[in-house]
């Protein structure tokens, strides 16, 4: 509830800020631009990712072409964009982009944790707990299992570790 606080302003989860501007086009990671080359000649590219610096009011972006060049580049930010950035910043780039944070509680921890290995492959997170003593137990259960097992084991780690060590 505190994250979702606000009633949403447009039925396309546009933010209000750039749906009743003047702005004709939004970076969306996964869509594809006309982008020039290092030549010079413009090629569609896809965005395959972008971060804004907010005191530059700039966007620094990456661009896969389709000759497979790889560009990286910056688009100015207008304010109304700027705005949307700050009240929405991990979905202004249209999905989710989680900014770094630090991690204040155990839950935070095993959040982060999970959300790096959701996707990795179950071979893989076997591979990870192979010198656990309970791998046996370990290669009957699924992937989404495996990847809560390993998440919650490397919190406890990282809580042991910092109880061993109380400056970090």
């Amino acid at each position: 509830m505190r994250i979702h606080s606000e009633i949403p302003a447009t039925f396309d989860g546009t933010p209000p800020e750039l749906a009743f501007s003047d702005q004709n086009q939004r970076l969306i990671i996964g869509e594809k631009y006309l982008i020039p080359d290092a030549n010079g000649v413009e090629r569609p590219g896809k965005l395959t990712s972008a971060t804004v610096v907010e005191s530059e009011s700039m966007a620094y972006v990456s661009h896969l072409l389709d000759n497979g060049e790889a560009v990286i580049g910056t688009v100015p930010l207008t304010p109304e964009e700027l705005a949307a950035y700050r009240r929405h910043p991990d979905t202004f780039f249209g999905i989710e982009v989680r900014s770094p944070r630090k991690a204040e509680t155990p839950l935070e921890l095993f959040d982060f944790f999970l959300d790096s290995y959701q996707e990795t492959s179950r071979d893989r997170l076997l591979e990870f707990m192979s010198k656990h003593p309970d791998i046996e137990e370990l290669k009957k259960l699924p992937k989404e299992d495996l990847a809560e097992i390993y998440a919650e084991r490397l919190t406890w780690s990282a809580i042991r570790s910092s109880t061993k060590n109380p400056t970090s």
